[in-house]
């Protein structure tokens, strides 16, 4: 990685017309050829500077100390000009990824001016910073490095959540699968925010919502976790106790379970246009079912197979329910169905489930995305040495028979570290080791097993 310094307004246009392209096209320009040798114009930029490079962009007028952008260099060199690419004059680009501004780059205060330029009147058109020599040169590069690779993370993470956003708006019903520790619920409490409160808002902690915030959240958010003994009766509804009578008599009464109550009050919010087709603008409401393989599926969802299949939302998936002759009414009026801003993110892995499997009917209405334990490693902002202890160990699981990808220790795992101030041996002792134990239960040469997984647990740490 080399870091380097390039001025935009490079054919001496006024600069606030590159910088726009710089903005909207998220691309590094330069005026000159390939073949261009005058202080290195051409030369550097065409055959020196590569993907991977960092590029501060900063204003030619050195004395002013203006930085208008950083990134990442992540393409070839492309001839661009104002017809095709909207650009001030003809040039050529890079592109960047992790592309930082002006007020993330103020806040860093970097001293480049000394460090790169000493005390010329302008910088020239591109020029290399040289972190091994120059001990100013070396503060700026160690601050955009961290700054740009974090901006790349956050990119990155923006992305995939967008990709499951949209996925999950497309198909009503997702399921995060993955294997233990990759944080499947967190993912899902995070897209049920970006859902109810639209495309602009930033995930973040729940407790920190604001008093607004929290009253929207809990209106339009739903969970449950499932278990053997979760059933129709307490997801759709069914005859609950009563309080005791006067006599002390206690009677029993038809009420709704958790899911019909949350999808009753979703349909208040959920508006139509006058032509009767559903309108995008209605709130959104998340229902998330934690663990959704470990309850019985066909008993708890009954007739509710067909209301949640994305084809029958609304109205068109109206179905009498199994109690619905308790209730007073015509039989339209007595039908449930599921309403068309109500959305379903189920959680589950295949190694950790109560019953014997999950019903095909009920997998054809879900669209699947899994969770890496790689992705969970990134997601959770664990460090380098911690995520090769991770994958080095995975590895070693995946070379079990029998084993794969879905027996891999996902990165909530190492996050208890903090509890045992960073020793690898005590998160063994009380965590990894006892699942991988599990794993390896009636395996032929267990023990020498569970020793060659803590060999490869040890290696990257130690």
């Amino acid at each position: 990685m080399r870091f380097w310094v390039i001025s935009p307004n490079v054919r001496n246009e006024g600069s606030g017309a590159w910088i726009d392209a710089i903005r909207k096209n998220h691309c590094v320009y330069m005026g000159y050829g390939p073949d261009e040798t005058h202080a290195a114009r051409g030369r550097d930029f065409h055959h020196e500077v590569k993907r991977g490079d960092v590029v501060l962009i900063a204003r030619g007028e050195n004395k002013s100390k203006e930085l208008y952008f950083a990134g990442i260099v992540d393409s070839d060199v492309k001839a661009v000009t104002p017809e095709k690419d909207g650009v001030p004059d003809h040039a050529y680009a890079r592109k960047l990824k992790g592309m930082i501004g002006q007020d993330a780059l103020a806040g860093l205060g970097l001293d480049f001016e000394g460090a790169a330029f000493g005390g010329a009147r302008r910088i020239p058109s591109i020029y290399e910073l040289h972190p091994s020599k120059n001990p100013k040169d070396q503060k700026i590069a160690s601050k955009l490095k961290t700054v740009v690779e974090e901006a790349v993370k956050m990119n990155e993470e923006n992305a995939r959540m967008k990709a499951l956003v949209t996925l999950l708006g497309n198909n009503y019903n997702l399921i995060l699968t993955g294997a233990p520790g990759t944080g499947k619920t967190y993912r899902a409490r995070q897209l049920a925010q970006k859902l109810i409160f639209g495309d602009d808002w930033e995930p973040k902690d729940e407790n920190n919502f604001e008093e607004s915030e929290r009253e929207k959240f809990d209106k339009q958010f739903g969970f449950v976790q499932f278990h053997p003994s979760y059933d129709y009766t307490d997801f759709v509804e069914g005859l609950r106790p009563k309080q005791p009578d006067a006599n002390g008599n206690i009677g029993f009464e038809l009420t709704d379970g958790t899911f019909k109550k949350f999808c009753g009050a979703a349909r208040k919010e959920c508006k139509y246009k006058d032509n009767g087709k559903y309108d995008e603008t209605s709130e959104k409401f998340v229902f998330v079912i934690d663990e959704i393989n470990r309850g019985e599926i066909s008993k708890i969802f009954g007739e509710l197979f067909f209301s949640i299949d994305p084809g029958y939302r609304g109205v068109a998936g109206k179905v009498l329910t199994q109690y619905a002759n308790m209730r007073a009414g015509s039989d339209d009026e007595k039908k449930f169905y599921v309403p068309e801003n109500v959305y379903i993110i189920g959680t589950m892995n295949d190694i950790d489930r109560s019953v014997e499997s999950f019903d095909f009917a009920m997998r054809r209405r879900f669209v699947w995305e899994e969770i890496t334990a790689a992705e969970s490693a990134e997601n959770m902002g664990l460090d380098d040495k911690v995520k090769q202890t991770m994958t080095d160990l995975n590895k070693a699981i995946s070379k079990i028979d029998g084993l794969n990808l879905s027996y891999h220790i996902g990165g909530a795992y190492f996050l208890k570290l903090k509890k045992y101030d960073g020793d690898f041996n005590a998160l063994w002792q009380y965590h990894i080791k006892p699942l991988l134990r599990e794993y390896l239960r009636g395996m032929p040469d267990a023990e020498a097993k569970l020793d060659e997984l803590k060999g490869a647990y040890d290696g990257a740490h130690s």
